[in-house]
């Protein structure tokens, strides 16, 4: 790994990458500097958190999960309001694999 201790190293791991998304301000946060960076965060995770699903209609929200699953088939999509969630749900994802990770297949 990474761990610049070894004492850590045994304790520690990059369990999987939670990205959480604004489901009232998608629209909003596209159009912005920060849609690559959003893009980009939605592409790596592992689990996305729908969040604020109470704020919009059905289609609407059928609209912004169409777009996370164009960007990530792969990641886990759970919808929230107010970002309450059952912790079992983000914790202990072992979604991560260092020995089959390459930096550069997300550059």
């Amino acid at each position: 790994m990474f761990w610049l201790d070894d004492a850590i190293e045994s304790d520690l791991f990059i369990d999987g990458i939670v990205t959480v998304v604004d489901l009232n301000n998608y629209d909003k946060q596209l159009g912005e500097d920060t849609s690559e960076l959003l893009s980009k965060q939605i592409a790596l995770a592992d689990l996305v958190l729908l969040n604020k699903v109470d704020l919009k209609n059905d289609s609407e929200r059928a609209i912004v999960e169409g777009h996370i699953r164009e960007t990530n088939r792969q990641a886990k999509l759970h919808s929230t309001q107010h970002c309450k969630i059952d912790v079992s749900v983000i914790l202990d994802l072992r979604a991560f694999d260092a020995h089959g990770f390459k930096l550069s297949d997300y550059k």
